[in-house]
Order: C-alpha cells, then structure tokens, then sequence
C-alpha cells in the first residue's frame, strides 16, 4: 500500500546574489507550490505535499553556487509583523492558528 503524505506549509527564504542572472525559472518553480505567497522580500510561504529536501532539490537547479536558500518546516504555529492583509489572511486559511 502506498503512502501518501498531506500538504503542509514551509517557508523558503533565498538570498539570489547575481544581478546579471535571469532567475525567472528558480521563481517560476517556487510559485509552482501552489498555494503560495510572497511573505517578505525574500521569502515565500508555500504548500505542498513534498519534504523540506525535495523542495530544496527542485530550486537549486536554478540558482548559482554563491546563492543562499533555506526552506523550513513544515510549519505548525505563526506570528507575523507589518506584512499586510494578504499575507496574514493567506497564513490563517492555510496554517492552524
């Protein structure tokens, strides 16, 4: 019998250091894990039904050695300061309170 696994919430913070890079697929790919919202700058919220690990995997593809990515999680417990309306209401529907 397979197992499957239910989707949980991960947050995934990236420092992208190139300026000459075009990263259009490392976002395309990040926006993919749907849903998911842009939290701050440089860090997104997103659901899905794979590890923290295979997250990871899937985005390194796009960036470059001297770039940073960290992806925690899953997420149970969340308190948020001065990042609007869509992002609280996006953790509310998505994470338990």
């Amino acid at each position: 019998m397979e197992q499957t696994r239910s989707p949980a919430v991960y947050a995934v913070s990236y420092d992208l250091l190139n300026p000459q890079k075009d990263y259009r697929r490392f976002f395309d790919t990040l926006r993919a894990f749907h849903p998911a919202v842009k939290a701050t700058a440089s860090t997104y919220l997103i659901t899905t039904d794979r590890l923290a690990g295979e997250v990871l995997d899937a985005l390194l593809r796009w960036v470059d050695r001297d770039d940073r990515l960290v992806v925690v999680g899953p997420l149970a417990v969340w308190a948020c300061y001065n990042t609007g309306e869509e992002v609280i209401r996006w953790m509310r529907d998505h994470i338990a309170p």
